[in-house]
């Protein structure tokens, strides 16, 4: 079976799920400070910063504001080449600075989930007694459960004694594991076997189910992120009365996991640089009403 990569829909899985899970297990997690975490985030740029911010994008540390300018800027590429945890966190801590108060701004940046990331582990040690964040967080409590393939048992880490899993990026599976991790969050709500595995407030928000809290806007009108998850509009392409905020998962190249309702789960893996799925919605549409009624 052809195995597929994350890319950044591991910001949903292992960064979203992940701080979902801490809260669950020790509430208030989402609220805890990176720099109370992250000794080489304890600077004024990173001040009043939450797990949740960076889990948002929207820690207010970042270089140029316009939409993935600091993703694809050519500096960044020394984070994605550095080998060991102690140069990836000094990049993600020190080479930005604050432009906006935290919560304000949405500016994507897998630095950022990356701090996320060392922070959440370092939480679980210290808090949950857990050694390992990815395993004893995700791999075995959730992944194992939910029968998913073996490819998910392990994640790209560093290459020193931290071992630090990138969290924004690093994963491979199969198709039938992303369709399983799509329904667990949002037609299970995170639940296995009845008994809440995520905390719950979280994942509705991140979800679309909280009309009144849509997220901070993600570059263009009708896009939407929230608590790791994206959001669009396609109350226009459906030709719904009302607006119809569809939850999915994004990937570089043209990967798309899109959470529609009544359940039904479209995902997509190219490498065209295309991520417009909702042909594909309209095209489901026809089989399963997404709207209570349409205005054609």
């Amino acid at each position: 079976m052809l195995a597929l990569p994350s890319y950044s829909t591991a910001k949903t899985l292992v960064a979203a799920v992940g701080l979902m899970r801490l809260e669950q297990l020790s509430p208030g997690a989402r609220r805890a400070l990176i720099s109370d975490y992250v000794p080489e985030c304890a600077t004024r740029d990173w001040r009043g910063v939450t797990f949740e911010h960076a889990l948002d994008m929207a820690t207010g540390v970042y270089h140029r504001p316009g939409y993935e300018q600091d993703e694809d800027a050519t500096d960044v590429v020394a984070f994605y080449n550095y080998e060991t945890h102690r140069e990836r966190i000094g990049f993600s801590c020190r080479h930005y600075h604050r432009h906006a108060a935290p919560g304000t701004r949405w500016v994507y940046r897998t630095t950022d989930t990356y701090v996320l990331g060392a922070a959440m582990a370092e939480y679980a040690r210290r808090k949950l007694q857990l050694q390992d964040f990815y395993t004893d967080v995700l791999a075995k409590p959730l992944w194992a459960r939910l029968r998913l393939s073996p490819m998910l048992a392990t994640t790209r880490r560093t290459r020193d004694a931290s071992r630090q899993p990138f969290t924004g990026y690093g994963l491979s599976y199969h198709r039938d594991d992303i369709v399983r991790l799509a329904q667990f969050l949002s037609v299970g709500e995170g639940e296995i076997d009845g008994v809440a595995q995520l905390d719950l407030h979280m994942l509705r928000a991140a979800l679309q189910r909280d009309p009144q809290n849509r997220g901070l806007g993600a570059g263009f009108p009708g896009l939407a992120y929230r608590d790791g998850v994206w959001a669009r509009n396609i109350a226009g392409p459906l030709g719904c009365d009302s607006p119809l905020w569809v939850p999915f998962m994004s990937g570089y190249g043209g990967i798309s996991v899109v959470m529609l309702p009544g359940g039904v789960v479209y995902y997509y893996y190219g490498d065209s640089g295309v991520w417009d799925w909702s042909p594909a919605a309209i095209e489901l549409g026809k089989l399963r009403a997404f709207c209570p009624r349409a205005l054609h």
